[in-house]
């Protein structure tokens, strides 16, 4: 993503200096003045900086010529093609989860604390209130179902820089066949 995001930009890597790290290490990094930038999530790293005082610039990929589909569920071939019922039941659970953590974000993030009881409760909903943006980025009508177009243009930046090849119909990745009918899903705002 990051070479995509540099070219959309017109942005000379050689001019940069890249640094690997743990994850753990790149929000304390940013603050502390190591690094001037670092690539994370709306929904992770930004929230733990703003938490801790800090003032960001913040650059998505969706806004700055990157605009991939984002979260989505994978299954293998074989798994599709054994367990058709499963994954559909599966995707519309998936889906009212989302729906009921979205409407109900208090009751998410007490269910979650009883189950992860050392979780910080503010991060998470934090974190809860950053992920409609995700699910909705690239113009998508419904939370779970990207359009055709976004697929296509998801395909074509991921096949210049040798993630997917090139010249395949980008419905070979993805299937809308396992999702609800549009009017059981709900609407991005």
């Amino acid at each position: 993503m990051l070479p995509l995001f540099f070219t959309a930009n017109n942005i000379d890597e050689s001019t940069l200096t890249l640094v690997n790290m743990p994850p753990s290490s790149m929000v304390p990094a940013l603050l502390h003045g190591s690094v001037d930038a670092i690539l994370g999530s709306v929904d992770d790293y930004q929230i733990q900086a703003t938490s801790k005082g800090a003032e960001l610039d913040r650059f998505t990929f969706a806004s700055h010529g990157v605009a991939t589909v984002s979260t989505s569920i994978f299954a293998s071939e074989k798994y599709i093609s054994e367990n058709p019922d499963v994954l559909k039941k599966f995707i519309d659970a998936s889906l009212r989860g989302w729906s009921f953590a979205l409407d109900n974000p208090k009751m998410a993030v007490a269910d979650l604390k009883a189950t992860f009881p050392d979780m910080d409760e503010k991060l998470a909903a934090a974190q809860l209130a950053a992920i409609p943006e995700l699910f909705c980025s690239g113009g998508a009508a419904f939370v779970g179902k990207a359009t055709d177009a976004h697929w296509a243009n998801t395909q074509k930046l991921l096949s210049q820089v040798g993630l997917l090849p090139e010249g395949n119909a980008p419905t070979s990745y993805y299937t809308n066949e396992f999702l609800p009918a549009d009017s059981a899903l709900r609407p991005c705002k």
